[in-house]
């Protein structure tokens, strides 16, 4: 079911001049596969809908074909299309179509609004779905951009700490490396000492000996300074080890909590948003709401007055029909009475016109026959006075023969003048060129023609 304004008929053809349909082509909707048109409460034809302007609709329902049938029975089975005009068009009228009942318009206008609120209902439950869809899928890209971000920071946790663990041991074994070359160069150097000492002990005994003990006092105090100097470079490393650490576990426990805020932040900010709009929704509903019971209350007067009107209009019309209907009758048998009269002339000036082309052709075929007759004798005597002549000359056969000849010649002559009457055949053709010419005026009776056409029209218009 659809309800559309009258600017669905942008596109369509012209509506009659004076805003009504032509009487004589209103009838019942027989068109195959086409909706049942009603205007104004009568069923018209599916020609008539096409006509209509768009500044001349009021309003427009299009019933589906369930709904069709269930208001106007069977005729409904294509649909229907319920047009109802603006107050200047709304004397639509015409006793030949069918009329239907205020109650089943009513019934209409019901139906359609129900299939509104249905559409409206459903095209609201579609959006909140969508939004709620909508909502669902942003929640959960964002927990996996949550997800993904913590996996991404314990990735790079991970990858610092072995970092960290890596150079710390390779700090380690330099520093191994560092202490067994220290070792391997003090042996060696005891051992050179000692190799000495051997080479010097019988001649200075007593001062290898003292100088022996010197220098392992000295080798003495500068193991154990370096000893001392390594612990502290140790001891320096792993407090900055530590300190370096403990800095980074606080930015990264900064970066967390400033993280966790901003979703926190953001959350807040997404259930006041879903709040406001939820408020706005409502609010919009009520005045939606309040609007259309509005329309609703102005419809149904702008209906009453318009129903009243129509009634008035109708009673109006009524007793202007039967003033005129009255007039149209005794201009009807005016027209009769002379429609009368004058065939009674034409039949008898047609009469008059056959008996005077009879009377003119009887005295035609006398005129010819007697012509005819004439020269049959002028010629039979013509004949005998040379049959005599050649009687009398039968001692020149000679002479005989040319008169035979010439007898035939003549006869000859005659039969062609026979076949040609020439006066005779231009007269038939007066006749019937005048035969033709009273055809044509009987083909023509231009007054009768439009005498007839008056009273068509007249007929129509009651």
């Amino acid at each position: 079911m659809k309800i559309r304004s009258f600017f669905h008929f942008l596109m369509l053809g012209v509506f009659v001049p004076n805003g009504y349909a032509n009487d004589n082509t209103i009838e019942y909707n027989k068109v195959v596969d086409t909706p049942l048109i009603v205007i104004n409460g009568y069923i018209v034809k599916y020609s008539e809908y096409v006509k209509l302007k768009p500044n001349q609709i009021e309003s427009l329902i299009e019933l589906e074909e369930q709904d069709a049938i269930s208001v106007f029975g069977e005729r409904g089975a294509n649909g229907a299309i319920v047009v109802r005009l603006i107050p200047l068009y709304n004397k639509y009228s015409n006793p030949n179509a069918d009329k239907l009942d205020e109650a089943i318009l009513q019934k209409v206008e019901r139906i359609a609004a129900q299939r509104q609120i249905e559409k409206e209902a459903e095209e609201r439950a579609k959006r909140e779905a969508e939004e709620k869809a909508r909502l669902e899928a942003e929640e959960k890209a964002r927990k996996e951009a949550e997800a993904q971000a913590k996996r991404e920071a314990e990735e790079k946790a991970r990858l610092e700490a072995e970092e960290k663990a890596r150079k710390e041991a390779e700090a380690k074994a330099k520093r191994e490396a560092e202490e067994k070359a220290r070792l391997e160069a003090e042996e060696k150097a005891r051992k050179e000492a000692e190799a000495k000492a051997k080479r010097e002990a019988e001649e200075k005994a007593r001062l290898e000996a003292e100088e022996k003990a010197r220098k392992e006092a000295e080798a003495k105090a500068k193991r154990e300074a370096e000893e001392k100097a390594r612990l502290e470079a140790e001891e320096k490393a792993r407090k900055e080890a530590e300190a370096k650490a403990k800095k980074e576990a606080e930015e990264r426990a900064k970066r967390e909590a400033e993280e966790k805020a901003r979703l926190e932040a953001e959350e807040k900010a997404r259930k006041e948003a879903e709040a406001q709009a939820k408020r706005e929704a409502e609010e919009k509903a009520r005045l939606e709401a309040e609007e259309k019971a509005r329309k609703e209350a102005e419809a149904k007067a702008k209906r009453e007055a318009e129903e009243r009107a129509k009634r008035e209009a109708e009673e109006k019309a009524r007793k202007e029909a039967e003033a005129k209907a009255k007039r149209e009758a005794e201009e009807k048998a005016r027209l009769e009475a002379e429609e009368k009269a004058r065939k009674e002339a034409e039949a008898k000036a047609k009469r008059e016109a056959e008996e005077r082309a009879k009377r003119e052709a009887e005295e035609k075929a006398r005129k010819e026959a007697e012509a005819k007759a004439k020269r049959e004798a002028e010629e039979k005597a013509r004949l005998e006075a040379e049959e005599k002549a050649v009687v009398k000359q039968k001692k020149k056969p000679v002479k005989r023969r040319k008169l035979k000849q010439n007898v035939k010649q003549r006869k000859k002559l005659v039969v062609k003048q026979k076949k040609k009457p020439v006066k005779r055949r231009k007269l038939k053709q007066n006749v019937k060129r005048r035969k033709k010419l009273v055809v044509k005026q009987k083909k023509k009776p231009v007054k009768r023609r439009k005498l007839k056409r008056n009273v068509k029209q007249k007929k129509k218009q009651d």
